[in-house]
Order: structure tokens, then sequence, then C-alpha cells
């Protein structure tokens, strides 16, 4: 069956890619003049929260490694390709891994792109503060690359189990959109934690606030998906089993305690309540219950493996 470092690199994985996505979105932000301009965060966050980006990412990397074994076994799927979900997802993880080690690099120098603000339009590009246009569309193109990569990881981690068809209860596309749901839910409760630790005199507050809606949204969306997955799985004579262990077999306590209660409730809860005098342990508080929501969810998906009636006695990645 699938170890604990396989739940921990899909867990990761997804976080990342979500948190990637979504900080190239805030790069992007930050020098627009458009309504994305409501969105832009201090310099000093951005310093912060690249790293972390960074440091998931490269974690779920060696969980990945750890689980194939033998570390040659990964660099034989980046120096030898194959049309497989793994080679996709090893390639789409070392781009976001590179990218964000450049963002992290270039937000720490005072010759970065996070450093710089938007001064003047030229041609409908913003002319920073010293950087030629030819510097500002390579920033907009790494910005796209990071975009694209963070959503080929929040996919991928969820594509990878459903075309397994060893295993029925993974079956269905409601899989991979409960993982792409919950890494944008994941990459937001990473935007919290960098935010509650970044000391600015620029008040981002509402920028912040925003994003409580928006996480509120996809959280709401996920309990949809979620209930959705549970009732096909009741649906179907091989998938019943799964179901049962579910709602009150022995993943209950996963499910109803660790998920809904911690990962979906009470983040939900706790946004309405957040107020400008105590954001910062409010937003700690709700980036823990999202984190671990997110591990329950690929927990109890990953789990049901063992419960199909197609697995004799294991269940292996696909090879690369």
């Amino acid at each position: 069956m699938f170890s604990d470092l396989i739940v921990g690199y899909l867990f990761l994985g997804g976080a990342g890619g979500g948190f990637l996505l979504l900080l190239c979105a805030l790069e992007y932000a930050n020098t627009s003049r458009n309504f994305l301009a409501r969105l832009a965060f201090p310099l000093g966050f951005f310093e912060l929260a690249w790293l972390i980006c960074a440091a998931v990412i490269a974690t779920s990397i060696a969980f990945l490694v750890a689980d194939l074994g033998v570390s040659d076994r990964f660099f034989l799927v980046i120096t030898m390709p194959t049309a497989s979900p793994l080679t996709v997802g090893a390639y789409s993880l070392m781009l976001a891994f590179g990218i964000a080690l450049m963002f992290a690099y270039l937000s720490h120098t005072s010759e970065g792109y996070a450093s710089t603000i938007p001064v003047q339009k030229l041609k409908g590009v913003p002319r920073m503060l010293g950087r030629s246009n030819r510097f500002v569309y390579g920033m907009y193109i790494l910005e796209a690359l990071g975009s694209i990569a963070g959503i080929i990881i929040m996919l991928y981690t969820g594509l990878m189990l459903s075309a397994m068809p060893s295993v029925v209860a993974w079956g269905t596309p409601l899989v991979p959109c409960l993982f792409v749901l919950s890494s944008l839910s994941c990459g937001i409760a990473l935007i919290f934690i960098a935010a509650a630790f970044t000391e600015s005199r620029q008040t981002f507050f509402q920028s912040l606030a925003r994003f409580t809606t928006f996480d509120t949204i996809l959280i709401v969306l996920e309990a949809l998906c979620l209930a959705a997955y549970i009732a096909w799985c009741f649906y179907g004579s091989y998938t019943r089993e799964a179901g049962d262990a579910l709602l009150k077999g022995a993943l209950a306590p996963w499910m109803w305690g660790t998920l809904v209660l911690c990962g979906l409730c009470a983040p939900v809860f706790l946004e309405r309540l957040i107020t400008r005098q105590n954001y910062r342990n409010q937003l700690l508080w709700i980036a823990g219950g999202i984190l671990v929501g997110g591990f329950a969810l690929r927990y109890c998906i990953v789990a049901l493996a063992v419960l199909d009636p197609s697995i004799v006695y294991s269940v292996a990645l696909p090879a690369a």
C-alpha cells in the first residue's frame, strides 16, 4: 500500500503548487494599476513567502525521493523521461522549485523584482524604477511559468490517483477536483502564515480579508465536492465499502474529527470572526486548521486503497 511518505508528498506538493500559483498572482498584482492592485501585499511579505514556498516544494521532492526508495530512480525519471504522470509531476516540481528559488533571491536583493514599484506605463507594461521593459517582460514570463507549474502540480497530485485502475474508489474526476480545491485552500493558509510573521508599516488587512472570503468559498466548494464523492462511493457496489469506512468505519475519526471539523468547519467559522486588532493570531489558527484538513483529506483518500476489493496485497506507484 502507499506509505505515509506519499501522503506527505501529495499534501506538500498540492500545498506548494497552490502557494506558487497564488504568489505569482500576487507578484503581478503588486505591480498592477488595475483592480488587482487591491490585493497588494508589502514587500516584506514576499521575502518570507517565497522562502516558505521553496521550502515546501523542496520537502515535497524529498518525500517523493524517499518514497521511491533510492535517489537514482528519481534522477532516472528526470534524465530519461517517459509519458507518465510521475514524470510530469517530477518535472513540474523541479520547475516550481527553481522559480520559487529565483523569486526568493530577487525579493532579498535591492535590485529584485519585488523591491521595485510601478511608476508609469509604457505600451501597457508597468515600467519599473531603474528597470528596462525587457526585465519586466522577463518577470512576467517567470510569473506565467510559475502559474502553469502550480496548476500542473495541483492537478497532478489528484490525477495520479484517479488514473490508477487498480483502485476503484479513485476512479472519478471528483478526486482531482477535491485535491485542486484543497491545494488552493492550503496555498491561502501558507499566505496567512507568511502574513502573520510580516512586520510592515504598510497595512494590508483588507487584502487578507479578501483572501479569507476567497478561502471560505473554496472550503464550501470542497465540502460540496466531498459530499458528492461520498455519494458516488455509495452509488457503486465496488465502492460502497469505501463510503462506509469514511462515514462510520475505520476512517470516520479522520473524516469527521480532523477533515470536516478541523479542516472545514473551524476555518470557515474563524474567518468570519477575523478582526484588525488580533488578526495575526487568528490567521495562524485558521492556517493550522486548513493544513490539518488538507493532510487529512489526502490520508483518507489514499487509505481507501486497502479497502478496495480489487487490491490483493499492495498498490504501487505507476512505472516511470
